[in-house]
């Protein structure tokens, strides 16, 4: 391949960007085929040494000098799915190649989409490059904050995501969190930079929160609670997603006095309902060991609370985060649980609600929750659930929910080991 790249001049490498990604993806599906099991699709050939040298080659000259904006996207697009390919070690040799020139050029006057595709790409070569981007941290950093602020919500969206997997390579995360904490907190700042600003707060606590000090902790789940009562839906779940995040950082004492005002639900508005039940959720399954330890009763009696609310949102978080605890009861102490025979009525009622997305949520509840279980151990909760579950898999109207309905039924009866154990319930 590096002989045969060699013979084209630069400004022809742009044209071969199509064939090379058609190329790319009939590989990985070869070897995802060959591999069905595993969540990482790597081509042999790139993983040689040089191996991915004529590919990025190919690429990169299409990303800079692609002479449509269409074109640009493609090649960046191709190069994301190259990196994605390959290994660490393989990758390591290409990193200042690729890294350098995508950080010039997305600070260059382009679409959005070429932004888009561009964060993106950076994102994947933070995941497999690892320490090796160590010396790009200040500019990737520096690019990325810069992004949060673009007209384009998708731009803004790619680079709050980079900025969270940036984290993992940063040590110095306090002063970068006080001032995406200071945006949020300016009344001056749109809400679709507050989204992007949550969100990138948010990965900030999830992969560099060990590095934060307590008392911006505490500003970044003050501004996101008070964000919940915002009237942008995706700024309350951005701001619900970082409180989410910023809890696990918080010590017990501040951890209750969180769930204790997001449980004092009276005379909120709906909206605020949703932003609060979104984040009960988000807190349930970011957190799940930490709240059935130390804070059960709280937030299971807040998310019941929410599961009877009037807005459908609110009652389809609420299925969301009681699946997610009560799945952490379920592999802790299987079918004994003694949490499930309070929360199965719950989300049973929830499996005959007039709203596809909160059947839907009831239903993966379900799904998670007797997977964690293990089979045959759902059994002495059947009458409070099967009945109405089994009538979900075979008759409603949603082809989504009734997948995922007959999925929990058939780990439910572990009819991966045949039908007895179904018949024998049946008979019962």
């Amino acid at each position: 391949m590096g002989d045969v790249t060699a013979t084209i001049s630069r400004q022809e490498l742009p044209e071969y960007v199509e064939c090379v990604s058609k190329a790319l993806t009939l590989a990985r599906d070869k070897v995802r085929r060959a591999n069905k099991a595993s969540h990482e699709y790597l081509i042999p050939a790139l993983c040689l040494p040089k191996g991915l040298a004529p590919i990025v080659q190919i690429f990169l000259q299409g990303v800079l000098s692609a002479e449509s904006a269409d074109a640009r996207e493609d090649a960046t697009k191709g190069l994301t799915l190259a990196v994605s390919s390959t290994t660490s070690a393989a990758l390591k040799a290409h990193i200042i190649a690729i890294t350098g020139p995508l950080i010039r050029v997305v600070g260059d006057k382009h679409p959005s989409a070429v932004k888009s595709a561009i964060l993106e790409s950076l994102g994947v070569l933070i995941n497999k490059g690892g320490i090796a981007l160590k010396p790009f941290v200040p500019q990737l950093q520096t690019t990325f904050v810069k992004c949060l602020s673009d007209v384009q919500i998708s731009v803004r969206m790619k680079a709050a995501t980079a900025i969270g997997l940036l984290m993992a390579l940063q040590t110095r995360v306090d002063a970068l969190v006080n001032d995406l904490i200071s945006t949020v907190e300016s009344d001056e700042t749109e809400a679709g930079i507050c989204e992007s600003t949550y969100k990138a707060i948010a990965g900030v606590f999830a992969y560099g929160g060990k590095n934060i000090a307590a008392p911006n902790v505490t500003r970044a789940v003050d501004a996101a609670y008070a964000a919940l009562a915002s009237s942008s839906s995706g700024e309350r779940a951005c701001a619900s997603l970082a409180l989410s995040r910023a809890f696990l950082w918080c010590p017990t004492e501040e951890r209750t006095a969180v769930l204790e005002r997001l449980n004092a639900g009276d005379g909120r508005a709906a909206e605020h309902r949703e932003g609060v039940a979104d984040a009960l959720c988000q807190i349930s399954r970011a957190n799940g060991q930490v709240i059935m330890n130390d804070h059960a009763s709280i937030t299971l009696n807040a998310l019941v609370r929410a599961a009877s609310d009037e807005r459908p949102p609110s009652r389809a978080a609420a299925a969301r985060g009681l699946g997610a605890l009560a799945a952490i009861s379920a592999t802790t102490s299987g079918g004994a649980s003694p949490y499930l025979s309070k929360l199965m009525p719950v989300l049973s009622k929830l499996l005959r609600d007039a709203v596809i997305e909160v059947r839907y949520a009831a239903t993966r509840a379900f799904r998670v929750i007797i997977h964690a279980a293990g089979p045959s151990e759902m059994s002495i909760h059947f009458e409070s659930f099967m009945n109405v579950l089994a009538e979900c898999a075979v008759a409603d109207k949603s082809s989504e929910v009734r997948h995922q309905a007959e999925r929990a039924v058939y780990r439910a009866f572990n009819l991966q080991n045949g039908m007895d154990e179904a018949l024998e319930h049946l008979r019962a």
